[in-house]
């Protein structure tokens, strides 16, 4: 069955009461409708014109910002001052202008010369504006229009001064932004308004009659149109803002609306006729539906449902709120669903929410952020000044700060770090991010909602990344990077009183080469100890690399510098259990009115630390390789026995060879030095009473090399190095290091090779017995011209045979 519509019941009845009333209501309106109409497009102008005030001010605002940000760079202040490129290069590329929406930016120095000028290439206006501003009439910084060949700027103008405020300014800068004038067209497209902003001189102003406002303008019946005088930069009357408006149907509805009005009072008699109808058939089932409505506002309860019998448009809208109930309880539900899923994400990741209600001066503290500050109360609201309260000291002026610049306007957004302090003292960092939500009429800040991380975790990291950028990973001790970072303070302390002192450990790399980097850390370790032990708690100690220490002493006198020298001394010849001699090499120097810089302090001291270094060193180095030769012949009781007989042996056969006294020097040395690189080799290869493995035979040989770095440390000593390098060749050139063959190697080597053979042929050793003479002979004989120089074999030979005798 075809519902029956509302309307169509209405219309019945209405339509038999407005006829009469149709004649009456064409007339007033017809005489009615003009004045309004034209009193309507008025109104609408003086919006109109608000708005184009309003475009106006919103882009002076943007180029006030604009100008003021890069008007307060040091680098700006700078680049007026220098010229310099860097900061063309840096800031001004091509799509600076169309970045910030600019026609041009000018750059003028003090005495009104254009330092720069980045203007747009196709509207070259820069100098145009810039007569027109008198720039040097210019006390303070200025945003207002301008208009040039048809075309409206806004043109803003700014002191140039540095970030810190503290010099005056050396010049302006000028930035000029282009106001399209077809930005205002959107009035046609809204009211249908058109509007053009052209100098004022290219109006007839006259012709506007009529004056409201400070708006003059002349009607017809199709449109008005009107000017609006606005100021320039300088502050002259030469901008004129003409609108045109021809009006819309928007004015003629609003007319009728009113108009209605006045006609509804004309049908309450009528009305009141219809009443009776009207409830019977609608007015019953709208309260009814009205009633619902208002239980379900009352109760809350959106499961409910409405019965409206009948095929009506009472009952379909009653099954359509049926249906508005279901969807809004299925979206509650999702609702519900959100917000547990945020309780659990708050939970999950621990942060806690802080809500700041400004005028109330209260504090919401969420469950979680009260356990991760350590809040210990009941009741979630606080005042400001109580929550500030668990902020640690050196944090709380700080976060006032923060939220002072905030409430005042300066910033929408909040972001800090600091410290909160529970009620045993326990300290929790924490990141406090927030938004101002609510504002009052005056744009005042009227809530802040905010959440809070714990970082502790965070910053101790950083705390401890921090630490070691600045120590030396191996001594423990501060590195370079500190020392400079020291230096550049005392420099920057004219008044700052100070002693460096640098120091130098003797003998590092003979260490290195014999025992290897590891024992040479080790060293390295004992000396930063001894230079501890030794300063006092304020003096920095800083290991520069290497074998370089050195010593910042400050604010003492040059006795306990002296003092302090002698200690380290003192301290290093007391070491006991080392195969080396420990020593150091110390030069200092001081602060002077002729050496101020930190540079040339350090540079003197290294100087004399250096000198220092020159008349210890050798005997340093000397002193380290007769330690190391005492310490080969502890580690192994049968070297010295046999460093003896080869010495003895090897003296016999180059006399036998008839090598004059200075070979034969050379050879005794080396008969007690060729072996000294075993002192590097681990005494459980060295000592081994079994056949040693490849890997471990690999290791033994490398001894001819580190004997050979040990002789070149020392001046008394490296005429040898190579003779000890090469003492285990072979003659067919199988041997090692370097499978020398023939003559290539040393004569003393090959002297050395030949005695050191039949010794360690004919003596007992750890790993087996000695055996004859006999032997011994054989083994020569037939290793001659393989591992032996034929020569020296026949008369080491005929030596050992008149030995015999």
């Amino acid at each position: 069955m075809k519902i029956i519509k509302i309307k169509y019941k209405a219309i019945v009845i209405t339509v038999l009461s407005v006829i009469p009333l149709i004649g009456v209501t064409d007339i007033i309106f017809e005489h009615s409708y003009s004045g309004y109409v034209n009193n309507r497009k008025l109104e609408e102008t003086k919006k109109s014109f608000d708005a184009v005030s309003d475009v106006i001010t919103k882009e002076q605002n943007s180029v006030t910002r604009t100008v003021e940000d890069w008007a307060k760079w040091t680098d700006t202040y700078e680049f007026i001052t220098n010229s310099d490129k860097k900061y063309i290069a840096s800031n001004l590329q091509d799509d600076t202008l169309k970045n910030l929406d600019l026609q041009a930016m000018i750059f003028i120095n003090k005495s009104g010369k254009i330092v720069y000028a980045k203007e747009d290439k196709e509207k070259k206006i820069s100098k145009d504006i810039i007569n027109s501003v008198h720039i040097e009439n210019i006390k303070k910084n200025r945003v207002g229009l301008m208009v040039q060949n048809g075309n409206l700027y806004v043109v803003g103008i700014s002191t140039v001064t540095p970030s810190d405020n503290q010099n005056i300014s050396n010049g302006f800068l000028i930035i000029i932004k282009h106001l399209d004038i077809s930005t205002f067209n959107i009035l046609k497209r809204l009211v249908n308004v058109e509007a053009d902003i052209e100098e004022a001189s290219k109006f007839n102003i006259s012709s506007y009659d009529k004056l409201v406002e400070n708006i003059r303008y002349k009607q017809d019946k199709e449109s008005i149109e009107a000017v609006k005088v606005l100021k320039n930069i300088n502050g002259d009357d030469v901008i004129a803002v003409k609108l045109i408006n021809f009006g819309d149907k928007k004015a003629v509805n609003e007319y009728f609306i009113l108009f209605n009005i006045h006609f509804i009072i004309l049908l309450i008699a009528i009305i009141a006729i219809d009443f009776i109808v009207l409830n019977k058939y609608s007015l019953k089932r709208l309260k009814k539906l009205n009633d619902f409505i208002e239980e379900i506002i009352v109760s809350k309860d959106i499961t409910r449902t409405i019965s409206l019998p009948g095929k009506d448009e009472y009952a379909m809208f009653a099954a359509l709120t049926n249906r508005m109930l279901k969807e809004l309880n299925l979206a509650y539900k999702g609702m519900r669903e959100q917000n547990e899923r945020f309780m659990m994400l708050m939970e999950a990741t621990n942060d806690g929410v802080l809500d700041y209600s400004v005028k109330e001066d209260r504090v919401y503290i969420s469950n979680e952020l009260k356990q991760l500050i350590g809040f210990n109360s009941e009741k979630n609201y606080v005042s400001e000044r109580e929550y500030v309260s668990r902020v640690h000291l050196e944090c709380a002026e700080r976060l006032r700060e923060h939220y002072h610049n905030i409430i005042n306007g300066n910033s929408e957004y909040f972001n800090a770090e600091y410290r909160m302090i529970d009620q045993l003292g326990n300290i929790t960092w924490v990141l406090h991010r927030g938004k101002i939500v609510g504002k009052d009429e005056n744009g005042k800040p009227l809530r802040i909602i905010s959440t809070l991380v714990n970082i502790t975790d965070r910053k101790k990291y950083e705390e401890e990344t921090l630490f070691l950028s600045y120590s030396d990973k191996l001594t423990g001790l501060r590195n370079r990077s500190y020392m400079e970072k020291q230096f550049q303070a005392l420099d920057s302390s004219p008044k700052s009183q100070y002693y460096i002192v640098m120091c130098d450990v003797n003998g590092l790399k003979v260490v290195n080469d014999t025992f290897g980097h590891k024992e040479g850390d080790h060293l390295l370790c004992t000396i930063a100890n001894i230079l501890t032990e030794s300063c006092e708690q304020d003096d920095i100690i800083s290991r520069l690399g290497g074998d370089e220490f050195i010593i910042l002493i400050e604010d003492k006198d040059e006795e306990y510098v002296k003092n302090l020298q002698d200690k380290i001394k003192i301290k290093c010849d007391s070491l006991f259990g080392y195969k080396y001699k420990v020593s150091m090499a110390i030069g200092y120097a001081s602060k002077t009115e002729e050496i101020s810089e930190t540079e040339l302090v350090m540079g003197l001291a290294d100087l004399r630390m250096y000198r220092n270094k020159l008349t210890e060193e050798e005997s340093t180095r000397s002193a380290t390789i007769e330690s190391l030769l005492n310490t080969l012949h502890e580690k192994h009781s049968e070297t010295e026995e046999h460093t003896v007989r080869i010495k003895e042996l090897s003296i016999q056969l180059g006399e036998k060879l008839g090598l004059n006294q200075e070979k034969l020097d050379e050879l005794k040395l080396l008969s007690l030095l060729h072996d000294i690189g075993k002192v590097g080799i681990p005494e459980n290869i060295l000592m081994k009473p079994g056949k040693l493995t490849v890997e471990e035979w690999a290791i033994m040989k490398t001894h001819t090399q580190i004997g050979y770095r040990i002789a070149k440390s020392s001046s008394d000593f490296s005429h040898i190095a190579n003779e000890i390098l090469a003492h285990h060749e072979r003659y067919d050139g199988t041997g090692y290091p370097n499978g020398l063959k023939g003559e290539e190697i040393p004569l003393l080597s090959r002297i050395i090779n030949v005695v050191d053979s039949f010794d360690v042929m004919t003596n007992k050793r750890a790993y087996k017995e000695a055996f004859n003479l006999e032997y011994a002979f054989k083994e020569l004989n037939e290793c001659s011209g393989t591992q032996f120089d034929p020569y020296i074999v026949k008369e080491f030979i005929d030596i050992l045979q008149e030995n015999i005798r």
